[in-house]
This record gives structure tokens, C-alpha cells and sequence, in this order.
């Protein structure tokens, strides 16, 4: 589950937990958006994303769309997610992004499915909207199986480390398969 304050990237633990100077690396492991998804329910034909990235990164051993991306599936439920696309934030360095814009899907017709969007693996998400068509309704998404959301806890492996698309990180398939928030 991911958290944001006003203006404030996502990131992966509350800003109320505060700041811990012998937990370096959990404060900043905390501002990445692994394990963070968008879930909707629409009607409309086409959808989009425009998003900015708060920082991202560009390692010499982990895809980009991985580190980086966007992971876009349409949720049938109870496992049963079907991979639409993927995104690829392009950056010039670590914190020199270029906004993503970019057309996820589009439908012959408007009937209503649901959709879940991972996010970045690595780095956090500054701003993101996900464009419909103006006709469109939006809606909230169907209930999972599993209410509770799955807590894991671990290495870089468990963040997603090496994930070549954010939706391929063993955590966020594992929640998938047994259709539980993580």
C-alpha cells in the first residue's frame, strides 16, 4: 500500500514512521514505489498515462522497464491477469527524467474492465494521471479475494531487484496469483 502527503512522491512507508538516522538505508529504500499500483474500473475505449518521475535510475544490471517503468495488465481477477503493456520512463541520468506520456490500451468497445498499473520498482512517481475517454466513467475496482495486503520482507531480490517489467517482481506475482493487495 502505498503513501504520499500533498505534493510529496509515493513512497512505500508512511512519513509518519519519521526519519532514523541508524535506518539510512530503510529511510531511503522507503521512497521507492515498489509494490505501488493503480487500480480502476472504466468503460472507456482508450487509456493513457502521463507521469513524472521524482528520481529513477539507470543500473547496468536491471531492465529499465523494470527499474523504471510502468506495468500495465487487465485485471479478470483471481489470478487471471492478462499483460496489456509496458512503459519505459526515459531518462537522461538519475535524476534528469523525461515525462512519460504514452497510450496504454485501446478497445473496439466500452465495456467496463478492470485494470491495475504497477509502478517503478526503483526511484518513486512524482505525479501520474491516467487519461480516458471523455465519455468515460471511472469507477472503483472489483473487491479482491483477499482483503489483507501481503507484507513482505527482504532483500533487493524481494523489492524486485533484477524484475525485467515492475509486474514480474516474484512479490507482485505472488499477490496476483492468490488475487491479494501487496
Amino acid at each position: 500500500m502505498p503513501w504520499t502527503g500533498e505534493g510529496e512522491a509515493i513512497h512505500r512507508l508512511p512519513a509518519s514512521l519519521g526519519s532514523y538516522p541508524e535506518l539510512k538505508g530503510v529511510n531511503y529504500l522507503a521512497k521507492h514505489s515498489a509494490g505501488a499500483a493503480v487500480r480502476f474500473r472504466t468503460n472507456s475505449k482508450n487509456i493513457y498515462l502521463k507521469s513524472d518521475l521524482a528520481y529513477a535510475f539507470d543500473m547496468p544490471h536491471m531492465a529499465h522497464t523494470g527499474s523504471a517503468g510502468f506495468d500495465f495488465f487487465q485485471d479478470f481477477g483471481n489470478g487471471r491477469d492478462k499483460h496489456i503493456c509496458v512503459v519505459r520512463a526515459r531518462t537522461e541520468n538519475i535524476t534528469g527524467q523525461k515525462p512519460v506520456s504514452q497510450k496504454l490500451a485501446s478497445f473496439p468497445d466500452s465495456a467496463e474492465r478492470d485494470f491495475v498499473l504497477w509502478l517503478p520498482l526503483y526511484g518513486s512517481v512524482k505525479s501520474l494521471s491516467i487519461g480516458l475517454d471523455e465519455d468515460a466513467k471511472i469507477l472503483p475496482p472489483r473487491k479482491r479475494s483477499v482483503d489483507a495486503p501481503v507484507v513482505f520482507y527482504g532483500s533487493s531480490v524481494t523489492q524486485g531487484g533484477c524484475a525485467s517489467r515492475t509486474g514480474n517482481a516474484y512479490t507482485t506475482m505472488l499477490c496476483r496469483a492468490v488475487d491479494a493487495p501487496r
